[in-house]
């Protein structure tokens, strides 16, 4: 069952970005005489959602990688906060054209034995889905040492999570049907999320409440 589930998400996380390259693709190859503007912007809209698929593809590679164990790690003690306040720097853009305060409180410097590159994608992706499910208000991310290990926390003013589905939300190819936003996922992101976490010692956890936001907690192990 789960499989096919996965087969039947991924097949229509895919489907979405390509039925849209390829319409706006004909559509400048049938017209001409389209005006330079309106194809710039249909390629624009091309490039976008290229970028999507990539990030589907990437994810399906990397949990395919974690399941068989293959999925590379390289440990470097380094400061923590360095790697998440680089995410919330590259993802400022996208909370900024959605009129989203996004904002790092450091209180605490910490210093972690971790994959640079993976734990950058645990935070890319939390914060990621903090953007994509919130439409007004703020994102605020805060990271402090307690009882021996970091604690980094995403909080959003967002839709939140149905109290049913929490239990499920890192499960592998879990998908989080919402009726209002049709922004559904593969479930690959916070499965990955907790492959990662999992790896370095750490865990992940979550508290949210409907209709008013949620807060993805990482703890991870200081180094020695």
């Amino acid at each position: 069952q789960m499989k096919s589930d996965f087969v039947s998400n991924v097949s229509h996380e895919l489907r979405t970005p390509l039925s849209s390259i390829k319409g706006f693709a004909s559509t400048i190859m049938q017209d001409s005489e389209m005006p330079l503007e309106v194809a710039q912007e249909f390629v624009g809209i091309i490039n976008e959602e290229s970028d999507k698929l990539i990030v589907i593809i990437n994810d399906l590679l990397d949990v395919s990688k974690m399941l068989s164990g293959h999925l590379q790690y390289n440990l470097q003690v380094q400061p923590l906060e360095q790697i998440v306040e680089k995410v919330v720097t590259l993802l400022g853009i996208q909370a900024e054209a959605k009129g989203l305060a996004l904002g790092f409180e450091l209180i605490d410097v910490a210093r972690v034995n971790v994959d640079a590159t993976r734990i950058s994608q645990v935070f890319t992706n939390l914060v990621a889905n903090a953007v994509k499910f919130t439409d007004a208000g703020t994102i605020r991310v805060q990271q402090w040492v307690a009882e021996g290990r970091v604690h980094v926390s995403v909080a959003d003013t967002g839709i939140g999570i149905r109290e049913d589905v929490l239990a499920h939300i890192f499960d592998k190819f879990y998908r989080v049907e919402n009726v209002v936003h049709t922004k559904e996922g593969t479930g690959l992101g916070l499965a990955l999320v907790r492959g990662i976490v999992d790896y370095h010692g750490g865990s992940v956890d979550v508290r949210s409440t409907e209709g008013e936001g949620s807060v993805f907690t990482v703890q991870l192990p200081l180094a020695p």
